[in-house]
């Protein structure tokens, strides 16, 4: 090819030489002085002069020190720190970091563990070299005689707008179509939008910042003259003071996270991440039409206001067609590959499936760029060397943050391969259509018509590029973002003012910091054409083309010099497009050094970068290899119907394309993601058997005996915890940070003391004479079966609603179904299920059972730590829920459901709306597995918690408070309107929380322990067990508020009523009636090891009984005489059956074992909670003013903002009409106010 002999002429092993640089001492004239003689002569003269200086003068630039110099840039880490310094000492944000996070945060934050806002969206682009204004800091630099620089259009119109040089590239439009995604992924510099038309002329003083800089064009421009304009429109870039950080010199923000990390598609920042995520399965948000998938439509129009536009991680991302594309095109691939990880790994939540996604994703746009794109823009060699050379370990002292010299400066460069038409090319590889790049500027809906998605990457992949050279095509010179057939803008003009704008240094002074020599004269700038003229000499005198451009060249200095006053002025743009590429790159010396830099950093410098060794988030070997051999090649084939690709995706396709085009999608490009296989157990939190870990690690017998300790020590998750987070995490991990699993979901029930079974294991504790312990069906018989007692309770059952809700908050203890629910269908089993062995035996006289044919009362033995990965002896039991007051009923205790319960827009969770449009929980399909509803039941409900349908009542106080948190959340976003879902949600949960620890602790506890306990209905509470329809049917929300006011709880007694003892959670089969409550929790008991009721005395520092009759001070004398009929020793009694029987205490409603039970774990769950709503002087602590909201704040509060009723009694856990609690409130008195949540921000 042409451009190869021009190369072979000019070059000689890489050696640039000085040539007309270096002169005789005689005053001899430049050679364009000889300007205005004949072509052919002056061509002659100056071969005879290169030919006469070359063979005297033996003087040639050292290339090895050139070498060196030029890349001193790239070895010196340390330099590009060195600027910018005053945003990182005053203004930088201060975050909180989990280092041991394997996944990036969306807005590039905690990747450098010393400095962890490096790289981080909304962070300043570095300076490579001092800020250069004409005032030392905004004034736009200025000549060197103190004259204005000439206008940008005019450089455009004297040194590039003319050209004709259009020799073809060898590489494809692709090619320059990567370069802008990538750029786009880490350089995003906000421009000063106010609306303002800056070529309205104004007096200079009345000219606002944004408008200082506008571009003059000449009377005589060849194109914008025609149109009589003179003026064109310029804005400048917003700087930090935009975003309240006041520097000088101008200081500009990156609103692009700074790695290569696939921002442009995620968003870099979370509220954008949100609004693109569909959580579902680790999804992205997309469209179908006609079968193929698109991002979805942005809420703004395009330029053609009857179209739509994509939205997408980058605003830019309808800039053209060809941009366009790649958004759609990774927008497939993302969800190809969270599809095929979910197919891997079925277990994975969507978090999870996202995160993978994205970080495979990111690693693949890495690899693309290192390995297929920079070695075609830098050269081979000099990426292998220069960018990719060295170990593949992480450097912290390396700033990875983008360049202002790179990003307004070198990297643009490349704009003058920027296409003027697109292709559109069948699957026959036929052109069909041709459209201008300019006429389809924000208008990318083209893509969507028909099969042109297809057609526009082939014609890509198919069409050549344009050579990187001194010319721009006229289309991108004056047409640019123009509209209704009027003219554009000029995109180089606009280069050359934003490098004005940003305060990029001259180009002289780019050339010195890349070690190349600085230029004294004019003339000296010779040096970018590099000539050699050895044994190429003959094929330089004879090609004319070679002379031509030569001769070309030499003008363009004298343009050069005609438009600056000195070489010192000459804009960095218009230089670096000026310089000859060097060997195989695209760019010249000055370009490729600046460009080299930006990814030599981008790499070394990320902690995360795809092949980095020894970091959290690093891939394995197999992940590793697979990756590796990726490319773009396989991206198209899995994102479109294109088959057949070339060998390198870069190149274009010859005229013989059958060659070419070697692979087919169906014979390369499968991907494999077996690699990526989790092999996990039944719980994704303990991801090894501690069993298998204790025999491994110690060398212990199999049938040792791990304690409770053993658990702390040895299966307990390891967990990173950042303790400046303000929020609790869902699963309660984190809060105690020397223990991080205290408290959290899937974690074991504390003991007070040791476990109490027969073999010390598992098997159920026996009485002091070997005997079985008393049926637990008898015990209820004898002793508490429908006691009549003529007194009722002074307390509602909103009191007895409120202690199973905060039960159902701090504790879950599943029963173990693994072979099934009903056990007693399972007892002619030879052997039975151990999960099956203690159901419970009807006695022939039953009062009840017994004429209804029951023989057997179900129970299955309770979930252990087994079924969670974890096999600890004696048995274990883990508590599916967080044991802290958290909210976790109504929120989830783990991140899957979390998300599944959230509606990601403005903090709110999912919701359903009746006929009357009452706001209801959503509702799940009664086949789902978290529902247990009766055959005849219509409602399920879906909750943080299953027990959500245990009975209307929990049904109703889980939809209090899903109607509270939805307005807590729209009131904050009211006060915040620039709060994103995110913090909306944790904020709201925050208060929520508050709230209800405020009313546990100060409403209901002290009534509790001094007052009442148990539960009485007046309406038949098992006719709905399991049936939350009745909140459904018309008025009862409200209606059932009432009556929980009015109505009196049963008074804390030892009896059970008929109902709660004989017809919980009746079913309509035939073959099983109910179960008996109590029955049921005496066994759990045995159960789960319960130490008997003796023990439990001696804890709470009550005297042990040593016979039955010293049981007096606690129990009455009749029940003490019970006891003795069903346990042969008072050491055998069940700690629930003697709690029962105690009376209260004084000023209690519950005996002082109980009591004494009961305030040890409030209070452990007070003190121990670090995040506890009243602790003062934590990350999560509210302030003064809030705490004060919150503790006047009480349930009567809850009710008014989430009910229709209009007045509540005094008491709101007191029934109404009672002699002391006849006084109603309005509901006016208890208005919800938060104005100390309001966040005085100044919107920009």
């Amino acid at each position: 090819m042409v451009n190869d002999i021009v190369l072979e002429t000019w070059t000689k092993n890489g050696e640039t030489t000085g040539l007309l640089r270096h002169r005789n001492d005689e005053d001899t004239k430049p050679l364009y002085a000889y300007r205005s003689q004949i072509l052919v002569i002056s061509m002659i003269f100056s071969v005879l002069i290169i030919t006469f200086l070359l063979s005297v003068i033996d003087f040639w630039i050292d290339d090895d020190q050139f070498v060196q110099s030029q890349h001193a840039i790239v070895k010196n880490k340390s330099l590009p720190s060195m600027k910018n310094r005053e945003y990182f000492d005053q203004c930088a944000p201060i975050v909180s970091c989990d280092y041991s996070d394997k996944y990036r945060t969306s807005n590039g934050t905690c990747n450098n563990p010393n400095n962890p806002i490096w790289g981080s969206s909304n962070t300043p682009f570095i300076r490579l070299v001092d800020a250069h204004y004409s005032d030392g800091i905004s004034k736009l630099r200025t000549s060197s005689d103190g004259e204005p620089l000439p206008s940008a259009r005019e450089i455009q119109v004297k040194l590039f707008l003319n050209k004709q040089i259009r020799i073809p590239d060898k590489n494809n439009q692709l090619l320059m179509q990567w370069g802008q995604f990538v750029a786009h992924d880490v350089s995003n510099l906000a421009i000063d939008t106010n609306g303002e038309d800056c070529c309205i002329y104004k007096n200079e003083l009345e000219v606002s910042r944004a408008c200082e800089a506008t571009i003059k064009i000449p009377i005589d421009d060849p194109v914008y003259s025609k149109y009589n304009i003179t003026c064109m429109r310029f804005t400048r870039a917003m700087t930090s003071n935009n975003y309240s950080c006041p520097l000088q010199p101008l200081t500009f923000i990156d609103d692009a996270s700074h790695f290569i990390d696939g921002s442009q598609i995620y968003g870099s920042n979370d509220y954008v991440v949100s609004k693109l995520r569909s959580f579902t399965g680790g999804t992205l948000i997309s469209v179908l039409d006609n079968n193929q998938e698109f991002c979805p439509r942005s809420s703004f129009k395009s330029s053609d206001t009857n179209k739509y536009l994509y939205n997408s991680g980058d605003s830019r991302a309808n800039l053209n067609l060809g941009i366009a594309l790649f958004h759609n095109m990774f927008l497939r691939f993302h969800n190809y590959v969270a599809f095929k990880l979910k197919t891997e790994n079925s277990l994975w939540s969507d978090e999870k499936l996202y995160q993978e996604s994205r970080r495979f994703v990111g690693a693949i746009i890495q690899h693309i760029t290192y390995t297929q794109f920079l070695p075609i823009i830098l050269g081979k060699n000099y990426t292998k060397d220069e960018v990719l050379g060295g170990n593949n370990k992480y450097d912290p002292t390396v700033n990875p943050s983008t360049s202002q010299e790179f990003s307004t400066g070198a990297f643009r460069v490349l704009h003058n391969i920027i296409p003027a038409q697109h292709r559109f090319i069948d699957s026959n590889y036929t052109t069909v259509q041709i459209v201008n790049v300019t006429d389809w500027m924000n208008c990318p809906y083209l893509l969507q018509q028909g099969s042109n998605y297809d057609q526009l990457l082939r014609g890509l992949l198919s069409t050549e590029g344009r050579l990187s050279q001194p010319s721009y095509n006229p289309l991108i010179s004056n047409l640019m973002f123009h509209s209704n057939n009027l003219i554009g803008v000029d995109l180089l003009s606009y280069d050359i003012q934003r490098g004005r704008d940003t305060g990029l240094p001259p180009y002289n002074k780019m050339r010195q910091l890349c070690g190349l020599p600085v230029a004294k004269s004019f003339d000296d700038l010779i040096d970018i054409i590099p000539i050699d003229v050895s044994d190429k000499l003959i094929k330089y005198l004879f090609f004319k083309y070679e002379l031509m451009l030569l001769y070309g060249l030499v003008i363009d200095i004298y343009e050069l010099e005609t438009l600056y006053s000195s070489v010192d002025d000459i804009d960095f743009i218009v230089g670096a497009l000026l310089e000859t590429p060097e060997n195989d790159a695209l760019v010249g010396n000055t370009s490729r050094c600046i460009i080299s830099d930006f990814f030599y950093r981008s790499r070394v410098g990320d902690r995360f970068f795809y092949d980095n060794n020894g970091q959290s988030g690093q891939f394995s070997k197999n992940q590793l290899e697979i990756i590796k051999s990726i490319n773009l090649d396989h991206i198209i084939c899995t994102t479109s119907s294109v088959d057949n690709l070339q060998n390198n995706i870069f190149t274009k396709v010859d005229n013989g394309w059958y060659s070419s085009m070697k692979w087919s999608c169906s014979e390369k490009y499968m991907i494999d993601f077996k690699p990526w296989k989790e092999h996990t157990t039944l719980n994704l939190i303990f991801i090894y058997t501690c069993l298998w870990f204790v025999m491994t690690q110690f060398k212990l017998a199999p049938n040792y005996a791990l304690t409770y300790d053993d658990y702390a020590n040895l299966c307990a998750p390891t967990i990173s915890c950042d303790p400046n987070v303000k929020y609790r995490s869902i699963n309660g991990s984190c809060n105690n940070l020397k223990t991080p699993w205290f408290g959290a979901s899937i974690t074991p029930h504390l003991r007070i003391l040791d476990a109490y079974y027969d073999d010390g294991e598992y098997q159920f504790r026996k009485q002091t004479n070997g005997n079985p312990l008393p049926n637990a069906r008898y015990i209820q018989l004898k002793m508490f079966l429908d006691k009549q007692f003529p007194y009722p309770n002074d307390h509602n059952i909103l009191f007895m609603e409120w202690g199973q809700f905060i039960a159902h908050d701090t504790t879950h203890l599943p029963p173990d179904v693994s072979v099934g629910s009903n056990c007693c269908d399972l007892q002619k089993l030879n052997p039975v299920p151990a999960q099956c062995q203690a159901v419970i035996e009807v006695p022939e006289n039953d009062p009840i059972y017994s004429k209804l044919g029951q023989t057997c009362i179900n129970f299955n033995r309770a979930r252990t730590s087994i079924s969670d990965g974890c096999q600890l002896k004696p048995a274990t039991f883990m508590v599916q829920s967080t044991h802290f007051i958290d909210g976790s009923q109504v929120y989830g205790s783990v991140e899957e459901l979390a998300a599944n319960l959230r509606s990601f827009k403005d903090g709110r969770l999912k919701s359903d709306f009746s006929v009357d449009q009452q706001e209801f929980c959503p509702q799940r399909n009664r086949t789902s597995l978290q529902c247990d509803t009766s055959t005849h039941s219509l409602i399920c409900y879906f909750a943080g918690d299953n027990r959500v349908n245990q009975n209307p009542g929990i049904a109703l106080f889980q939809n209090i408070f899903l109607r509270f948190h939805n307005i807590v959340a729209y009131q904050l976003y009211r006060f915040n309107p620039f709060w994103c879902d995110e913090e909306i949600y944790q904020e709201t949960r925050r208060i929520i929380i508050a709230v209800i620890q405020h009313i546990t602790y100060s409403h209901y506890l002290p009534i509790l322990l001094d007052e009442n306990h148990f539960n009485y209905h007046r309406f038949l509470l098992t006719d709905w067990m399991n049936k939350p329809d009745l909140l459904s049917l018309p008025n009862n929300f409200d209606g059932l508020l009432r009556g929980f006011q009015e109505m009196p709880t049963r008074e804390e007694q030892p009896s059970y009523n008929t109902w709660i003892s004989n017809f919980l959670f009746q079913k309509t089969t035939p073959k099983f009636i109910s179960n008996d409550l109590l029955s049921a929790d005496i066994q759990r008991g045995r159960d789960t090891g319960m130490p008997p009721y003796n023990k439990m005395r001696s804890i709470c520092g009550i005297p042990e009984a040593t016979e039955f009759d010293d049981l007096i001070d606690l129990i009455a004398y009749e029940d003490i005489q019970k006891l003795k009929t069903l346990y042969s020793y008072v050491d055998d009694i069940d700690f629930i059956v003697g709690a029962l029987l105690e009376m209260p205490a004084e000023g209690s409603k519950v005996g002082p074992t109980s009591q004494c039970i009961i305030a040890d774990n409030f209070y452990r769950q007070k003190i121990g909670d670090r995040f506890f709503y009243d602790l003062r002087g934590q990350p999560g602590s509210f302030t003064s003013e809030q705490l004060h909201i919150l503790k006047n704040m009480n349930f009567g509060s809850v009710l008014c903002a989430t009910s229709n009723l209009r007045y509540l009694p005094e008491d709101i856990f007191m029934p109404f009409n009672s002699k002391s609690n006849s006084r109603q409130i309005d509901c006016n008195a208890f208005a919800l106010n938060l104005n100390a949540w309001k966040d005085i921000y100044i919107m920009l």
